[in-house]
């Protein structure tokens, strides 16, 4: 068995294998789950890329993640905490 990194159950190998046979390939999503899978992702690539803000949450000031209440554009976004996250739903 190879060496696991610093909290990890698995190494990177048995993780990605385990990944593949159990999570579905995008393909196979629903069309609904896609749609919501590709404006994550191009959020965050415009986030990376510095074209979309990057902060605290809107509400608190404390650490953020995105909510996007309509899936239609992926530039219109939320940064709020994960506790006003889960309230928001």
């Amino acid at each position: 068995m190879r060496p696991r990194r610093a909290g990890q159950r698995w190494c990177r190998e048995c993780h990605a294998a385990y990944q593949r046979a159990h999570r579905p390939r995008h393909r196979d999503l629903p069309d609904e789950q896609r749609r919501k899978a590709n404006t994550r992702s191009y959020t965050k690539v415009l986030q990376r890329r510095g074209v979309l803000p990057k902060g605290p949450c809107e509400l608190c000031g404390a650490a953020a993640e995105n909510h996007h209440p309509d899936y239609s554009d992926p530039r219109r976004f939320d940064r709020v905490c994960p506790p006003h996250h889960r309230s928001l739903h």
